[in-house]
C-alpha cells in the first residue's frame, strides 16, 4: 500500500493547480491528434518508402553502387570496423541499455519514490524484447537471402525478388535486419518519453534512429542486408512499441490530457487528483 504524502511543497501543488487551469484541447481531439501523428502517418510514411524501394528498385540499385565501390566484393564484410565496432559492439551497447533499464525497474520496486518510473520501464522493456523477438522469428520464416548469397554479389542464387524468395527460397534468414533492430527495438525511447510529457522523448527517438542507421548501413556494406530489410525493421519496431504503449500506457497518458497537466516533473506526472488516481497515492495541500 502506498504511504500519503501528506507534506508536498504547496509550491508544486500550485503549478499543478495552474497547468490544469490553463487552457487545453479537449481530451478527445488530443488522442485523435496523438493517433494521427503515431499511427497514420508512421503507417502512410513506411507505405510510400516500401512502394518507392518497389518502383525504383532501390534494393537492387543501392547494392549494386555499394558492391561496385567496394570493387566488386564484400570488401568490409569481414572488417573491424563492421563486424567488431559495430556489429558486435552495438549488440553489447543494447543488451547494456537493456540490463540497465531492468536494473532500474528492480530498483523502482523497491524504492518507493520511484515507483512511477516502473509502469514506462515496464513498457519499454516489454516493446524492445517483442520487437526484437518478431523479428528474428519473421528471419526464420521469410527465407529471404542476403545480397551475398546472390550470383549478382558474388554468391550462388540466381537474383530474384522478394516475394519469389518467399515462395520458392528455403535456405535465407536475412528478412526483416536483425542487426538494425538492436537499435531499433529503442525507439520506444521516444513513448516514454511521450508518456512523460518531457522534451527529452527526441533525444530519444533520435537515440534510437541513429543506432539503428548506424548498424543498418554497417550491414549493407557487409552485403547482408538490402535497404527494405532496414525499413521494415523500424516499422515492426515502431508499431511494436505503439502497440505495447496502448497496452500498458494509454489510459495514464489520456488521464494526464484530460486533466490539462503536461508536466515532465519528477514526482507529479498530472495534477494531484488525477495523479491519485494513477498512483494510489493521495495528495493533500
Amino acid at each position: 500500500m502506498h504511504p500519503a504524502v501528506n507534506d508536498a511543497p504547496p509550491s508544486l501543488l500550485r503549478r499543478c493547480a495552474n497547468r490544469s487551469s490553463s487552457p487545453q484541447p479537449p481530451a478527445h481531439l488530443s488522442m485523435q491528434k496523438f493517433w494521427v501523428n503515431h499511427l497514420f502517418y508512421p503507417l502512410l510514411a513506411f507505405a510510400l518508402a516500401v512502394l518507392i524501394i518497389s518502383v525504383f528498385h532501390l534494393d537492387r540499385v543501392v547494392a549494386d553502387a555499394l558492391y561496385w565501390a567496394e570493387g566488386h566484393q564484400w570488401a568490409l564484410k569481414d572488417s573491424w570496423l563492421t563486424t567488431t565496432l559495430i556489429h558486435k559492439g552495438g549488440k553489447n551497447l543494447s543488451i547494456a541499455i537493456a540490463v540497465v533499464t531492468l536494473l532500474m525497474l528492480a530498483t523502482s520496486w523497491v524504492r518507493p519514490a520511484l515507483g512511477h518510473w516502473r509502469r514506462p520501464l515496464t513498457f519499454l522493456l516489454l516493446a524492445a524484447a517483442t520487437s526484437s523477438l518478431l523479428i528474428v522469428s519473421a528471419k526464420s520464416l521469410t527465407h529471404i537471402a542476403c545480397p551475398w548469397d546472390f550470383n549478382r554479389y558474388g554468391g550462388n542464387l540466381p537474383f530474384m525478388s522478394e516475394l519469389d524468395q518467399f515462395l520458392h527460397n528455403d535456405s535465407g534468414r536475412c528478412f526483416p535486419a536483425g542487426h538494425a533492430s538492436a537499435g531499433y527495438a529503442w525507439l520506444a525511447l521516444y513513448f516514454v518519453g511521450l508518456y512523460r510529457h518531457s522534451g527529452w522523448r527526441w533525444m530519444g527517438l533520435m537515440l534510437a534512429v541513429t543506432m539503428g542507421v548506424v548498424f543498418g548501413i554497417s550491414q549493407q556494406l557487409r552485403g547482408a542486408h538490402f535497404i527494405s530489410h532496414d525499413v521494415w525493421t523500424f516499422a515492426i519496431s515502431w508499431f511494436t512499441a505503439l502497440v505495447w504503449f496502448r497496452l500498458v500506457m494509454y489510459r495514464s497518458y489520456k488521464l494526464s490530457l484530460s486533466s490539462g497537466v503536461a508536466n515532465s516533473s519528477p514526482v507529479f506526472t498530472s495534477t494531484p487528483s488525477a495523479y491519485a488516481a494513477e498512483t494510489g497515492i493521495k495528495v493533500s495541500s
